[in-house]
């Protein structure tokens, strides 16, 4: 009986809609907190990270800036909607893992205040399961492959 209890035998396991349920929280919540933004505010952010000095100083703030944009506007659309499900989820992984490496880990003054480091390596977390997993059988990937 506590072995059932605890491994919580008495619900059936349901890999695919939890495959579904990730994409739809991570790709919603990245889209709407960071997509938005850049979307509809692509020279207004250009100019706060040439201030504050978070980009990567190889390719300047416009490219950076443009490569987040496309991770945080266009493939957390195609993540939540399951067309190239690895794909997109590797490359918005690239975009989380530079952000946390840049403005989330505490080196050099290069620390983010709250949580935002915190949530940064959440949703790197996810999106790597969604990349080594893929979207499941409710994603357009899915239907594809038939």
């Amino acid at each position: 009986m506590f072995k059932k209890l605890l491994l919580m035998k008495f619900m059936p396991v349901k890999a695919d809609a939890g495959l579904l349920l990730m994409r739809a929280i991570l790709a919603v919540s990245l889209f709407v907190k960071h997509g938005i933004e850049k979307i509809f505010g692509f020279q207004a952010s250009i100019a706060h990270l040439a201030a504050s000095g978070h980009y990567v100083r190889l390719i300047g703030p416009g490219p950076s800036l443009f490569c987040a944009t496309v991770a945080d506007g266009l493939l957390t659309v195609l993540l939540l909607l399951g067309l190239g499900t690895r794909w997109s989820a590797f490359l918005i992984f690239i975009n989380l893992s530079t952000a946390w490496v840049v403005v989330g880990m505490p080196y050099a003054g290069h620390q983010v205040t709250g949580t935002a480091g915190e949530m940064i390596f959440a949703y790197i977390a996810g999106i790597l399961g969604l990349a080594l997993m893929g979207g499941g059988k409710y994603s357009i990937d899915a239907l594809l492959d038939k």
